[in-house]
């Protein structure tokens, strides 16, 4: 309304022209001014009458609460504002139940995983049994080796020291009288020396299992996987007398005599003795290479009991190379038939070892099954590195009778030198005293 009073002014001024005196400008301003007061007080008047209507702020502090807002608007809002909040916590709850259902998920998916995982890495390969059914006989058949090694050289010592309980106590002529009766009854060939042998031999028909056995390093012992000796049965076997035969041929073959038995009590008994003593520690030295070869291809574990024997867990590794015949398996296990038993019926432990550390590497399975879990791959390789550890053991062993033997040819080479030198110490004392 200003703005058309004055757009209807400023033409009724320019309609004046420059005719317009002082007193009707003023008249003018008076009267805008007036107008644009009026104005305002109206549109105040306006506003206030809006405000009391919708919010009633004349009467709000008075108790009155009739106005638009309170009676309409406030209500609205109230109940808007509750339907929201109904409406964000139905929101809420629906991503709560998003969240649960994404943090079940991940913990039934990492279950899930650990149980795989879990059937996956307990689960062993075929070829982790193969190695844990074949060592179990070790142990036994290990320390049966050491203590055949220790009757061996238990017997050697005896028989060299002259015990009543061994061939040849009384001197060394009866001891190789016995050893001739024995050559005679079991090992003699009558075609040996172009046939001169037949007179001495006490049988015209050589015996083939046993013949020159008692000489015959490489089919007593070296050839043999397993020897039926076990001691602790207190039963005779052909292997026993023929390894303990050969040992007997091969080491101290004529044992001294005890000339000594009268006359202990003379210094130069005495000395004799010691002397003897001497050179049968350096013979048992020798001897104990021999021995330890023959423990470690002695018996194994005797498997009389309920659980499966030893036996067949090796005869199935040979069954996975090919051999299907069961006299074949105990014949690459075992040794000969000499006693009538078939061999290889209580492995040794040098043919449980052969198997372990050789024979089942002959296998190509046993490549193609590489290609398996992770964790079963590692169990194999530490299971490989358990067989180098036990192989290593054996051979430091073997190395150490190695050193002692060489130990002891050492000194024999230098007791030459010593005698020398003492036999030169002694002629220059001798002339010292002439003179």
């Amino acid at each position: 309304m200003a703005f058309m009073m004055l757009i209807s002014f400023s033409k009724k001024a320019d309609a004046c022209g420059c005719g317009c005196t002082a007193s009707q400008s003023a008249a003018t301003k008076a009267f805008i001014v007036a107008r644009h007061n009026e104005t305002r007080l109206f549109i105040t008047e306006q506003f206030r009458m809006h405000e009391n209507w919708f919010f009633g702020s004349n009467n709000f502090f008075a108790g009155s609460h009739d106005s638009f807002f309170e009676l309409h608007v406030l209500p609205a809002l109230m109940m808007m504002t509750e339907q929201l909040v109904t409406t964000g916590m139905e929101q809420m709850f629906v991503l709560g139940t998003f969240f649960d259902a994404r943090i079940q998920l991940q913990t039934q998916q990492l279950l899930q995983k650990r149980e795989a995982e879990a059937q996956k890495d307990y689960h062993p390969g075929f070829d982790m049994c193969v190695m844990g059914t074949t060592a179990q006989g070790l142990a036994v058949a290990d320390r049966n080796g050491e203590f055949t090694s220790f009757v061996l050289s238990q017997r050697s010592q005896d028989r060299q020291l002259g015990m009543f309980s061994a061939n040849g106590a009384m001197n060394a002529g009866i001891e190789r009288e016995g050893r001739i009766r024995q050559v005679k009854a079991e090992y003699c060939d009558p075609r040996d020396n172009s046939g001169d042998l037949g007179l001495l031999c006490s049988s015209g028909k050589a015996n083939a299992a046993t013949i020159n056995k008692d000489t015959d390093y490489t089919r007593t012992i070296d050839g043999v996987r397993t020897l039926n000796i076990d001691f602790a049965d207190n039963i005779i076997t052909k292997d026993e007398q023929n390894v303990m035969a050969l040992a007997s041929n091969l080491f101290s073959t004529d044992v001294l005599d005890k000339g000594f038995r009268t006359s202990l009590s003379h210094e130069t008994s005495e000395g004799a003795y010691l002397e003897m003593r001497s050179l049968l520690a350096k013979r048992s030295v020798v001897e104990n290479s021999f021995n330890a070869i023959v423990g470690m291809k002695v018996s194994g574990p005797d498997d009389s009991g309920t659980a499966p024997p030893t036996i067949e867990f090796t005869k199935n590794v040979l069954g996975q190379l090919g051999v299907t015949s069961d006299d074949d398996k105990r014949r690459l296990l075992g040794g000969t038939l000499d006693d009538g038993l078939a061999p290889g019926l209580r492995p040794s432990y040098f043919a449980l070892m052969e198997v372990l550390a050789q024979k089942i590497y002959l296998d190509a399975e046993f490549f193609t099954n590489l290609y398996d879990k992770p964790a079963n791959v590692q169990r194999k390789e530490v299971a490989m590195q358990a067989i180098n550890l036990m192989l290593e053991r054996d051979m430091h062993k073997s190395e150490l009778r190695s050193e002692m033997v060489l130990s002891v040819w050492l000194e024999l080479e230098l007791m030459k030198y010593q005698k020398s030198v003492q036999n030169r110490l002694n002629s220059l004392e001798e002339k010292h005293l002439q003179n």
